[in-house]
């Protein structure tokens, strides 16, 4: 099956890929910092899954925002599942940005599916290969899950116990520290940390009014189909 890839830039067209319809999330929120892009089949329009993604500099990788197959491709929610594979498609999406944006094909993000991690290992690398042969496809995608749960005395360990620490006095990576005390306890700092909270206000706001706004156009809907006393 060929399948096209299609970047979806205009808002509107998000606002019905929700989490009341089997998309997790509501993607128009993912709009603003992110590229969105849509897997569908050669010649179709329906999409078949979508991912989110955007570049971090610090990190030197592609963050994968959010990435789903949809409903009808999605095996935790339905018994008769259209494509399977589609997971795999949408990682091929994001190998190439990660490539372009120049880091080399490395990417990560948080799994939604914590069974992924039940062999609670600390860190997973993960490769695409061919299923037929076992041989690494080489397609430059390199993917790394860090069990942030896994906190013990090595060090990484110690590095998911700073990840979970309020406290600099009690971490032990000083750049950790340095930047926590930044963030807290200097003007510019505390200055950042409200502009960050007030965008996550402001979007929370944002998505309780459509779902408010929404769930009222529903209701009115059904009570035009009552009868009257």
């Amino acid at each position: 099956m060929q399948t096209e890839v299609i970047r979806i830039k205009r808002k509107s067209f998000l606002r019905k890929y929700n989490k009341k319809n089997g998309w997790y999330t509501n993607w128009v929120s993912l709009a603003d910092k992110n590229e969105i892009y849509a897997l569908v089949v050669e010649g179709a329009v329906d999409i078949q899954g979508l991912i989110a993604v955007a570049r971090n500099k610090d990190m030197k990788a592609l963050y994968i925002s959010w990435m789903c197959a949809s409903p009808e491709n999605n095996k935790q929610l339905t018994d008769s599942v259209k494509y399977f594979g589609v997971g795999g498609h949408l990682f091929a999406i994001a190998a190439p940005k990660s490539i372009s944006f120049g880091y080399d094909g490395y990417m990560y993000g948080f799994a939604a599916d914590q069974a992924l991690l039940k062999n609670e290992l600390p860190i997973y690398h993960i490769e695409r290969v061919i299923l037929e042969t076992g041989e690494l496809f080489g397609d430059g995608s390199h993917i790394i899950y860090v069990n942030g749960k896994k906190q013990d005395d090595t060090p990484l360990g110690k590095l998911m116990q700073d990840f979970w620490r309020k406290d600099p006095k009690n971490m032990h990576y000083p750049e950790l520290a340095a930047e926590n005390r930044r963030l807290k306890e200097t003007e510019e700092g505390m200055k950042q940390m409200e502009s960050v909270a007030d965008r996550i206000f402001a979007i929370g706001r944002e998505e309780g009014r459509k779902e408010a706004y929404a769930e009222l156009l529903e209701k009115l809907a059904k009570t035009k189909n009552l009868p009257h006393k």
